[in-house]
């Protein structure tokens, strides 16, 4: 093949550079966040996140360093760390992107399960593409025969034309499905007003979207992504959204002393549903187990959480007067005395809609009980005009 070889591939200075500033960060931030007035599980689960995020950083800092690859016109010979590996051209049969945690793997007949890798900024270069070109591409061959099945398949259409047309129409519903998930789930986030309402909508869209599967069965997959190994649309994201914004209500609504214990009682029953999604849609079984575990577990989380609190009405309430809603490195606090009482200031969470509404000297109602799972919880809402 045409081209000056060999030529060396590595990372540019500006990934060199911004990854060890960003492990630097995140490392720092680790270090200095458990000396700021958080509450106690944020001082430990801030600094863990961050510390985690800083190995995962320091790591491709290390790998954009270290890395490279050299291409010659037979041949390519990488570095990974200290290990050099080498593949000659006359062995590739195809290459696959994304494919085994290789942002490029070029496959061979010897050995599939252990491809050989190109990394992102690999094959972000010109010259490789150039050495790729008349290289097998699978995930286009896959992508046409998959075009291919579906014009053939009488049941979307007569005809290509209408077949086509049910195509383009399938995939402006998981569009509009997509787009209304991330409403709804910008709704329960951040302004859940009537609360019930986007509770109860959050609650009921996975089910809308499970039965619409069910439905259609050869038309959508409960896939999270569009990577899949046929021609439907994935609607399974519209899942994790509700899911997110479930438990993202719930952990900054809620307080239960004993969070520990309402989520491993989750745990099983995300199990079993993880394993009733990945049972009625066989497409999920190629995602690892853990990672299909994350949204069942939010979303039965989330539910469990609210079915906890809203179905049983709070035995005590304690009504405060606001002080100020303070700066003290969280904006989700509020200062406030006992009403009535000579009591000392005290520092209460609130979830972010009470924090932005509360002014000076009103009235904070701190609400507690047993819910309905026997769980103790709390929460701090504007009082009502009752109360103030």
């Amino acid at each position: 093949m045409e081209g000056d070889f060999p030529f060396v591939v590595t990372a540019g200075w500006t990934r060199r550079v911004l990854w060890p500033l960003a492990a630097l960060g995140f490392a720092a931030g680790a270090v200095f966040m458990p000396v700021l007035d958080l509450p106690l599980w944020a001082k430990f689960a801030g600094p863990a996140a961050l510390a985690l995020f800083a190995f995962f950083s320091a790591r491709t800092a290390i790998r954009t360093w270290l890395e490279r690859a050299t291409f010659y016109a037979d041949r390519i010979v990488t570095r990974r760390w200290f290990k050099e590996r080498e593949i000659r051209r006359d062995q590739i049969i195809g290459l696959r992107s994304d494919y085994k945690g290789a942002d490029v793997a070029l496959l061979t007949r010897e050995d599939e399960d252990d491809p050989f890798e190109l990394s992102t900024f690999e094959v972000q270069d010109e010259d490789v593409w150039a050495w790729l070109e008349d290289i097998p591409n699978f995930d286009m061959r896959d992508a046409e025969a998959r075009e291919d099945q579906f014009l053939s398949d009488a049941r979307f259409g007569d005809t290509p034309r209408q077949r086509r047309a049910t195509r383009k129409r399938l995939e402006r519903i998981s569009q509009w499905l997509f787009f209304a998930s991330m409403t709804g789930a910008a709704w329960t986030v951040f302004f859940p007003a009537p609360y019930l309402w986007a509770i109860a909508a959050s609650a009921a869209w996975p089910f809308a979207i499970v039965l619409l599967y069910l439905l259609n069965p050869e038309r959508f997959s409960l896939s999270f992504s569009d990577d899949q190994p046929d021609f439907r649309q994935s609607i399974g994201a519209c899942i994790g959204f509700a899911a997110a914004g479930l438990a993202i209500r719930a952990v900054t609504d809620f307080h239960f002393p004993e969070w520990p214990l309402l989520l491993a009682g989750c745990v099983p029953v995300a199990a079993a549903v993880t394993l009733l999604l990945r049972r009625l849609d066989g497409v999920l079984r190629t995602t690892p187990v853990v990672l299909a575990l994350v949204f069942p577990l939010a979303y039965v989380y989330g539910l469990a959480a609210q079915a906890d609190v809203l179905f049983v009405p709070p035995t005590n309430v304690q009504v405060f007067t606001i002080v100020s809603t303070g700066d003290k490195n969280t904006i989700f606090t509020l200062y406030a005395t006992p009403d009535g009482g000579n009591g000392q200031v005290q520092a209460i969470l609130v979830d972010p809609i009470t924090q932005v509404s509360a002014h000076a000297k009103g009235k904070l109602c701190v609400c507690s009980g047993t819910g309905r799972l026997g769980l103790r919880f709390s929460f701090a809402v504007l009082c009502p005009p009752q109360h103030r």
